[in-house]
């Protein structure tokens, strides 16, 4: 039998091999046969590997049940993200396009493209529909916004309250 290094040192051998801690102390059932030393330290050891083998299948299941809630909500966020994003963009083009029409008389002939049809209009009747618009995009902009935070904070407490933590593969 050897001591523990630490908790995490315990924690990470069970999880990956066949030991069990009894008193501070690994035991290996592979070590443990009837004539080993360590018999009388390992006593019911059989029985707690059977109750930890069917908390297996359990285990796996509640884990690929977490995987697949974890996955939805960063598949979420990234959509959410990833509108947020085209959102912005829109918002960046109607600010230039105001920018650039401002300055130009009312008269002035411009063209929109509206449902893929080329319209002729005026800079006086096409500026109040870009303000309107731009406006309404930077309010579907906050909603989002609103909505991915809102997400975000779900996803961390659900996180806390399932225990999970990310792991980065290297």
């Amino acid at each position: 039998m050897t001591k523990l290094d630490s908790p995490t040192t315990y924690f990470t051998q069970v999880r990956s091999t066949t030991t069990l801690m009894l008193e501070g102390y690994i035991c290996d059932r592979q070590l443990a046969s009837p004539l080993s030393p360590y018999l009388s330290a390992c006593a019911g050891v059989y029985q707690l590997r059977l109750l930890e083998m069917a908390s297996k299948q359990v285990s796996v299941q509640k884990q690929q049940e977490l995987q697949t809630q974890y996955t939805n909500y960063k598949n979420t966020l990234q959509s959410l993200a990833q509108k947020a994003g085209d959102i912005e963009q829109e918002i960046e083009e109607h600010k230039l396009v105001i920018e650039t029409l401002q300055p130009l008389p009312d008269d002035r002939k411009c063209f929109r493209m509206i449902n893929g049809v080329l319209v002729e209009r005026t800079v006086k009747d096409v500026l109040p529909n870009l303000k309107t618009n731009s406006d309404g995009l930077k309010q579907v902009l906050d909603k989002l916004l609103m909505e991915y935070k809102s997400k975000q904070d779900e996803m961390d407490s659900w996180k806390k309250k399932n225990n999970v933590q990310v792991v980065q593969n290297q």
